[in-house]
C-alpha cells in the first residue's frame, strides 16, 4: 500500500519542496559567502558572524525538516497547516537575530517577505484570508524596518510590492474559482435536466444501461402483461375545440394514466394520439404481476370517467389486455424509444380496437390466470385480424 502512496505524495509535494528547498539555498549561499569573504578581506564582523550563526543555522535546519515533512502522507493531507506553522517559526528565529545583525536588516526583511509568501500560500491563495494576513504582517514589516533602519523606504517598497502582488494574484484566483464554480453549477443544472429527459423517456434501467455504453438493448421477456387504452369520441371532439383547450384535456388525462402507472408499478411505453399503452413485467425492475395491470387499467377508466364529467365533454375509454412473451428494447439514435415487439403486443391491440365502448377487453390468457380475483363476463368469440376467432371476457372488477 505504502508503494501505491508514494507516488501520490511525490506528485502533491514536489512544487512545496522545490520552494522550501530554494529558500534554503538563499541561506545557506550568503553564509558560505561571508566566511570566504572573511578569509579574503578580514575577520572585522566575525564576531556579528557568529552570534547570528546559530539563528541562521536554526532556520536552515527547520526548513529541511519541512522537506522530511513533506514526503509523509501527513503533510499531504495537510499541507496549508504545515506551511503556516514553518512559516511563523521561521518568522520567529528571525526576529531575535534582527538586533544582532542590524547592518544586514534588509536580508532578514527579505526572508521576511520569502516567509509571508510561504504563509500566504499556505492559506490556500483565498483572498479573504490572504488580506487580513497581509494586513497584520505588513505592519509587522512595517514596525521593523522603521524601528532598526535608517531608511525604512527600500523595505517598505520591496514588501508592499511583494503584498500588492500576491493581493492581485489570490483576487484573480479567486474570481478564476467563482467562474470555475459557476460553471460547475450551471453544468450539474443541464446535467441534471438531461437526466430528467433521459428518465421521462427511458425506464431507469435502460438509461443506466445506455449510460454505461451499451447500445443495442433488447430484452425478450417469457410473460408481459400489455395493456392499450384509447379515448373514444376524442378526434370527433377535437375539431370543435381549439388547440390549447385540446392539448389542455388531453395532457390533464395523461397525467392522470402516468400517475396510476407508476402508483401500479407499470411501466408507461408510449402514447399515440389519443391512445395510451402500458405494460407490467418489463423492465426487471416492474412487477410481473398482471392484477397490477388488471387494477391501473380499472383506476384509468374512472379517471377518464372524472374528466368527461367535470369539463363536460362526451368521451370514454376502451381498453384491451393481454398477457404473454415479448420483446423490448431501445430503437433509433437522435430521438430514441423504449418500445415492445411480439404476438402478444399486436394481440392486445387487437384487444382495444375490438373492445365495445366504455368496456375493458381481455383475452382468455388473462381471464383464466386471474378468474379467482376478479369478476369476467364471457363476451364470446370475435374474428380477430391476423389470429381468427378468439373467445374474449370483459372485465368488471375486483371479486
Amino acid at each position: 500500500m505504502a508503494c501505491l502512496k508514494a507516488p501520490i505524495f511525490r506528485n502533491t509535494t514536489g512544487g512545496p519542496s522545490v520552494v522550501i528547498g530554494a529558500f534554503i539555498i538563499s541561506l545557506i549561499i550568503p553564509l558560505l559567502g561571508e566566511l570566504y569573504g572573511f578569509t579574503i578581506e578580514g575577520w572585522r564582523g566575525y564576531e556579528i558572524y557568529m552570534q547570528t550563526l546559530p539563528y541562521r543555522l536554526g532556520a536552515i535546519a527547520i526548513l529541511m525538516a519541512a522537506i522530511v515533512l513533506t514526503w509523509t502522507g501527513w503533510a499531504v493531507r495537510n499541507g496549508q497547516a504545515m506551511v503556516a506553522i514553518f512559516a511563523m517559526v521561521l518568522i520567529t528565529v528571525q526576529i531575535p537575530a534582527i538586533d544582532l545583525i542590524s547592518p544586514w536588516i534588509l536580508l532578514n526583511l527579505t526572508y521576511a517577505n520569502f516567509a509571508l509568501t510561504l504563509l500566504i500560500v499556505a492559506s490556500g491563495l483565498q483572498f479573504r484570508h490572504v488580506t487580513p494576513i497581509a494586513l497584520i504582517a505588513g505592519g509587522v514589516i512595517a514596525y521593523a524596518a522603521f524601528r532598526w533602519t535608517e531608511n525604512a523606504f527600500a523595505p517598505l517598497v520591496i514588501s508592499g510590492a511583494t503584498l500588492i502582488t500576491l493581493l492581485w494574484v489570490t483576487y484573480s484566483i479567486e474570481r478564476v474559482r467563482r467562474e470555475a464554480w459557476a460553471g460547475a453549477a450551471a453544468l450539474a443544472e443541464e446535467q441534471a435536466l438531461t437526466e430528467r429527459l433521459l428518465l421521462s423517456v427511458l425506464p431507469p434501467s435502460i438509461a443506466k444501461r445506455m449510460r454505461g455504453g451499451e447500445t443495442l438493448i433488447a430484452d425478450s421477456r417469457d410473460e408481459a402483461t400489455v395493456v392499450f387504452a384509447d379515448i373514444v369520441n376524442f378526434t370527433p371532439l377535437s375539431a370543435s375545440m381549439s388547440p390549447e383547450a385540446l392539448v389542455a384535456i388531453l395532457d390533464e388525462i395523461f397525467a392522470g394514466f402516468d400517475q396510476i402507472a407508476d402508483e401500479h408499478d407499470l411501466e408507461k411505453i408510449k402514447t399515440i394520439g389519443d391512445a395510451y399503452m402500458m405494460a407490467a413485467g418489463l423492465p426487471t425492475e416492474r412487477s410481473t404481476d398482471p392484477g397490477h395491470a388488471l387494477d391501473a387499467v380499472l383506476a384509468m377508466r374512472d379517471w377518464l370517467a372524472e374528466v368527461a364529467q367535470r369539463r363536460d365533454v362526451d368521451i370514454s375509454m376502451r381498453a384491451g389486455v393481454h398477457i404473454g412473451p415479448v420483446v423490448a428494447g431501445v430503437i433509433g439514435r437522435s430521438k430514441f424509444v423504449y418500445d415492445l415487439w411480439g404476438d402478444s403486443v399486436n394481440v392486445a391491440s387487437r384487444m382495444e380496437s375490438t373492445s365495445p365502448v366504455g368496456e375493458i377487453q381481455v383475452t382468455e390468457a388473462v381471464q383464466s390466470r386471474m378468474k379467482t380475483a376478479y369478476e369476467f363476463s364471457l363476451r364470446g368469440a370475435i374474428d380477430v385480424k391476423g389470429k381468427g376467432e378468439m373467445q374474449v371476457w370483459l372485465l368488471r372488477g375486483r371479486v
